[in-house]
């Protein structure tokens, strides 16, 4: 058992100085760090602040209308994934609701 421990700690330092040399190699040449490929994730929070800026919310609009226009931008959620972001906004002023016929809102603040 204790010959096995000692080869499996020569294994793992040598694995460690391979990776420490490779990383000073790395700081020698200045390297950036890797990029992913994948895209990075778009909130629906962000892009109701973004309706918000295009002027989309100078008149009421209602939930439905709000999904339609993800929509139309390629952003498809279900309604049920819109409230709490909407609800968020409203706390944070970044948007007001009125309730009209029924049901609720939201316009610009």
């Amino acid at each position: 058992m204790e010959v096995r421990k000692c080869i499996m700690d020569k294994e793992i330092k040598k694995e460690f100085e391979k990776v420490w040399s490779v990383i000073n190699e790395l700081k020698g040449t200045k390297a950036k760090p890797l990029k992913s490929n994948k895209k990075s994730k778009v909130s629906i929070y962000s892009l109701v602040l973004d309706l918000k800026q295009e002027g989309f919310f100078n008149i009421p609009r209602s939930l439905k209308e709000i999904q339609n226009k993800l929509a139309n931008k390629t952003y498809h959620y279900p309604a049920t994934s819109l409230t709490d972001p909407i609800k968020r906004l409203v706390r944070a002023g970044e948007i007001g609701r009125i309730k009209k016929v029924g049901a609720w809102h939201y316009a610009k603040r």
